[in-house]
């Protein structure tokens, strides 16, 4: 999904679960998610190659109820500083069940998109 379409889906109020895959320091440091939607959750790429996948869903279904609605029915958005480490994310999440999509271009789009 490219950084444009994340955005007007988001404008349009569309169920989209931002996930940023950076580490914490590089989020505190630069974030971008949480300013732009509320329904954000930093979840680095670390820490996702090594949880288990019933925990790793069981973290992304507590994030989709913010919206009242299963994981299922939620757009996974993943993104990071470039789309390199948020495709990764996405490999991992597919292989754990979960259908997610990477932000193309991450954090360098997103901010080439207002």
């Amino acid at each position: 999904m490219t950084a444009a379409e994340c955005r007007k889906l988001i404008a349009e109020g569309a169920p989209i679960l931002l996930v940023d895959v950076r580490e914490s320091d590089e989020v505190e440091a630069s974030p971008y998610f949480e300013v732009a939607h509320l329904s954000s959750v930093n979840l680095p790429l670390t820490l996702i190659s090594f949880l288990p996948k019933e925990e790793l869903a069981e973290r992304l279904e507590s994030s989709a109820g913010r919206f009242g609605k299963p994981l299922s029915e939620v757009r996974v958005v993943a993104g990071c500083r470039s789309g390199a480490r948020s495709a990764l994310a996405v490999e991992r999440f597919a292989a754990s069940g979960i259908v997610a999509e990477n932000l193309e271009g991450g954090r360098i789009a997103w901010g080439e998109a207002l």
